[in-house]
Formats: C-alpha cells, structure tokens, sequence
C-alpha cells in the first residue's frame, strides 16, 4: 500500500517554553516534532520507550549474569574435583550441599536471561 504524501500544513502557536518541551519530548523517542504531534494526538502510535532505569536494570543484570557464571565455573571445577577423587573423602552433604548451589546458580542465570530477554524485546538497545 503506498504512503501517502504529508502535504497539508498545521500551524499552532506555542510559547518559547512549552515549545523547548514539545522538542525534548519529541527527542526523547527518537522522533521529528510532526511525528510526535502525529503520535500524541492519535494519528500514529508512539514507539516503546525505555526508561533509564529499565536500561541500568538491564546492564546491571548481565554484570550480575556474568559473575553467576564465573561462580558456577568455580562450582564446577570442584564438583569434578570431588568426581575425580582428588579430595579426601568428600562427604556425601558436601557433595550435595554443592549440587543444589550449581542447581541455584544455574536458577539464577535462567532467570536473569529471561529479564533481560523481556527488558530487551521491549527497547531499542541491545547487549
């Protein structure tokens, strides 16, 4: 379907201050002031717009991520030295006790990659 050409005018007066207000809004979403006119009155639909704390969140998260995983290596490294028999005897509770923690870091990670995976389907910024 093609687009039909924008050729009609509308002028609107606007004091100095609520104009330097309608350009920020307009900036805020990344839009042309005649976009965000067309948007805020209903003639289009206004983009997902990511708050700077949905954004924070979002880094934050994968900082929190990545330190999950270093923790789950260390975990694993000694698991294998318990499998292997490089330790004395390990108890069958230190066995387990390390068992749930990899069973909860690996929790974690799961859910972790899923907030950020619903904060990332919703925004324009990407990891």
């Amino acid at each position: 379907m093609p687009v039909e050409a924008k050729t009609e005018r509308f002028e609107v007066r606007l004091t100095s201050d609520e104009k330097k207000r309608l350009v920020a809004k307009a900036a805020q979403f990344e839009l042309s002031i005649s976009e965000y006119v067309r948007c805020v009155t209903g003639l289009s639909e206004l983009p997902d717009q990511v708050t700077d704390v949905a954004e924070e969140t979002y880094f934050r998260l994968g900082e929190v991520y990545g330190e999950l995983n270093r923790v789950g290596a260390s975990l694993n490294q000694i698991a294998q030295a318990i499998d292997q028999q490089t330790l004395e005897q390990p108890s069958q509770q230190i066995t387990q006790s390390l068992n749930t923690l990899r069973l909860a870091v690996d929790d974690l990670r799961a859910t972790i990659h899923e907030l950020r995976s619903q904060i990332d389907g919703k925004s324009n910024f990407k990891n």
